[in-house]
């Protein structure tokens, strides 16, 4: 972007520069019951014009067949220092307004957005909204959406590789797809119920289960998912009593409790087999390693009205394409940020930008949405250092990772078998760990997976859902592998003699990924011992005095971690993007900027 010296002329809104955010999507339906039978001051208005372009003149430009490294540097490197040209003067911005009704005033203010995700376009679009006309994107990825990661194909047919779904239906996203008419009505489309572990129990014994066992096992799931809504219901002083100890230390205490009740030895390698897929469902459901680090404020604090699972006609993607009015050319991709630099003396563009190719950018707020994994590997980002509070409550709260591997066949074998059936659930009976958080690398990885589900976005398409200790590990195993491996884990369960090999692997490894580092976030026992909460996350910091709105923060954060409710989704994302535009609105709406 160009910059005339000492003046600055975009609003850089950093969204998925670093990594974005999204229960993402990712996030499975929660546990109902499983059918186991199927700017300090400006000095003058006039010097804030509207660039043609945000173009500077760095001394390389960026490779945009590959994603720059986010390497934490001095954040002025001589060597990469850049020289600023006076911007050019733009028309007017004149945003459209209801006949009969005046125009908005434009706001000048320049800001940063970094990230391009979910949050990060819904901050950018609200601003523009608002009728900020300086605000630039810088994304650090070759494509927006960050966790959203839909492929489409000619056939109409897609598949998500990240986020997938809507929870709930009490918010103002859920709203807005309504509107559109872009939601199944699952009344009148039985197919819908896709992915959700609904296919058929299969033992790795080989055998299927009886009558009685089937509601034995119901029965054990049943148990399990009351102890987590005893948990969800929990408030006002109840809540103090429960904090002390993890969501895994209540449920194996209630259950062992349960089990010593029962006094039935036969049935329970069964009934334990329910806990241990249980367990592996909660650990993709809350993207965590092991419920021994997940809170019991990861249930109290997350509100859901309404389906738990919301499915689109659509791809993911297309919802965030209709959310966003911010304007494709302001948003720059391929665009790392190497550092974040405040100077409190400067009020007027007292944040200063240090991009990987070069580029400085002045700014006077930036918008942060990068996801808590980046947050939490790159603490040296800032500069000044955040403080002290702030760099806890990003390094203690959850940050996890979940696989999410489709598989096509070439056919879809699992439609053949009598009966047909949507996918497969396993229960280990003859469990090689006791626990279904295995780290053991000489325990095949598929231990620790959830299952397999048909998918009908897709032709052919299984999904295999994993968490846990073995997660970044299997991101690492190639595809090959995978489908040897998958291959593998269905003879041993005996759903089929004659297993296929699978014909193509189609994933993202997110752990792996520089700007994204895992999935989404959870409360962890970390986080609730310390007595941080979300609030602190999403605090802005780095406060500056302007002559007009006073005390003013330049740094913003955004992203499903930084949303007090919605955390882990999509649409706690996009609101908390909604929520540091409208904070930035309020400071400048009634003011000449």
């Amino acid at each position: 972007m160009d910059l005339a010296a000492g003046v600055q002329v975009c609003i850089f809104i950093f969204l998925s520069t670093l990594g974005h955010e999204g229960r993402n999507g990712f996030r499975l339906p929660s546990p109902t019951i499983f059918p186991l039978s199927h700017l300090p001051s400006i000095l003058s208005c006039s010097l804030y014009l509207i660039p043609t372009t945000f173009s500077t003149h760095p001394i390389h430009q960026p490779n945009s067949r590959t994603i720059p490294s986010l390497r934490p540097a001095a954040l002025f490197d001589s060597h990469r220092s850049t020289s600023f040209s006076r911007p050019t003067l733009a028309q007017p911005y004149s945003p459209e307004a209801p006949e009969g009704r005046p125009r908005r005033r434009m706001i000048r203010v320049p800001v940063v957005v970094i990230g391009a995700g979910a949050a990060g376009v819904a901050a950018a679009s609200r601003l523009h909204e608002h009728g900020f006309g300086n605000v630039r994107v810088l994304e650090a990825q070759g494509r927006s959406g960050g966790r959203v990661f839909s492929e489409k194909y000619a056939d109409g047919s897609f598949v998500e590789y990240g986020a997938q779904w809507i929870h709930g239906e009490d918010h103002e996203v859920y709203r807005l797809a309504k509107e559109h008419d872009l939601i199944f009505d699952k009344r009148q489309d039985s197919l819908v119920d896709e992915d959700e572990a609904t296919g058929e129990l299969v033992l790795d014994s080989g055998r299927q289960l009886t009558e009685d066992e089937e509601e034995t096992a119901e029965a054990a799931l049943h148990f399990l998912n009351n102890v987590l809504e005893e948990l969800e219901d929990c408030v006002g002083d109840v809540i103090p009593n429960f904090e002390k100890k993890s969501v895994g230390t209540i449920v194996k205490e209630r259950f062992d409790e349960h089990l010593a009740q029962l006094n039935d030895k036969a049935n329970e390698p069964l009934r334990k087999a329910v806990l241990d897929w249980f367990v592996r469902y909660q650990l993709v459901d809350n993207g965590c390693t092991d419920l021994s680090q997940l809170s019991v404020r990861a249930f109290t604090d997350y509100k859901l009205v309404g389906d738990v699972t919301v499915r689109l006609k659509v791809p993911l993607s297309d919802l965030l394409t209709l959310f966003s009015t911010f304007p494709s050319a302001q948003i720059t991709l391929n665009k790392a940020v190497r550092k974040i630099h405040f100077d409190e003396t400067n009020s007027t563009l007292p944040l200063s930008v240090l991009c990987e190719d070069g580029e400085v950018v002045r700014t006077r707020h930036v918008i942060f949405t990068g996801s808590l994994g980046v947050l939490k590997a790159h603490p040296s980002l800032f500069d000044p250092p955040l403080a002290a509070k702030k760099r806890d409550a990003i390094e203690e709260a959850g940050f996890g990772t979940i696989c999410k591997i489709l598989l096509q066949f070439e056919r879809p074998f699992w439609e053949e078998l009598e009966p047909p059936t949507d996918g497969f659930q396993t229960l280990w009976l003859n469990r090689q760990t006791e626990s279904a958080v295995v780290e053991d690398s000489n325990v095949p990885w598929y231990r620790s997976a959830l299952g397999l589900d048909a998918i009908r976005t897709h032709k052919n398409t299984l999904v295999l859902w994993l968490a846990g200790p073995r997660a970044a590990e299997v991101d690492g195993l190639s595809d090959e592998q995978i489908k040897q491996d998958v291959v593998e884990l269905l003879r041993k369960f005996a759903v089929s003699s004659s297993i296929p090999k699978p014909v193509r692997v189609m994933r993202e490894r997110w752990s792996s990924n520089p700007y994204i580092r895992g999935t989404y976030s959870y409360h962890s026992m970390e986080s609730t011992i310390s007595g941080l909460l979300i609030e602190d996350l999403a605090e802005p910091v780095w406060i500056f005095e302007d002559s007009k709105s006073g005390s003013v923060p330049a740094l913003l954060f955004a992203g499903e971690a930084t949303h007090s409710n919605y955390f882990s989704t999509v649409h706690g994302a996009i609101l908390s993007g909604w929520r540091e535009a409208d904070r930035l609105k309020e400071l400048y709406l009634q003011k000449s900027y």
